[in-house]
């Protein structure tokens, strides 16, 4: 895991197959100083979000299924505890159908504004990150307080 520019840890995974989109996603990510870990099949992803999960994923609309596995179906994403985003391209976007239902942290969509759009994201998560640790430890001081 990479401090960013904000000093936070994040680790973001890609889930894509298209390696030259992944390379321009893993170049925004890098000018934020993040380094992110690419997958290139469901599968795989899957087995190693089970040993360790990212802080956001990247998911291109083409890889929502694979065989019988699919991305909906993943524990993380049924509790609602996985922060993804979907990625699409001119070519794809009429897979972006098969995200309705789905509560993605947000939507990407490769065009010339595509490091902003990361960039974008990436400080937004960085914020939750922050104040979810804020939160934490306000209800540690309440209930030490409760405690007196």
């Amino acid at each position: 895991m990479q401090t960013t520019l904000q000093g936070m840890e994040l680790s973001v995974a890609i889930l894509m197959d298209d390696l030259a989109s992944a390379k321009e996603i893993a170049s925004a990510l890098r000018q934020n100083n993040i380094l992110a870990h690419h997958f290139q099949s469901l599968d795989e992803f899957w087995v190693a979000s089970s040993i360790q999960m990212p802080d956001m994923v990247i998911v291109d609309v083409t890889k929502m299924s694979q065989g019988s596995v699919q991305f909906k179906q993943h524990p993380k994403v049924i509790d609602q505890s996985l922060c993804y985003v979907f990625y699409s391209k001119e070519s794809t976007k009429i897979l972006l159908q098969s995200t309705y239902g789905l509560k993605p942290f947000g939507y990407i969509h490769n065009d010339s504004s595509l490091n902003v759009q990361i960039l974008s994201l990436v400080d937004r998560k960085v914020e939750m990150i922050k104040h979810q640790k804020d939160m934490k430890e306000l209800e540690m001081r309440i209930q030490r307080l409760q405690a007196r």
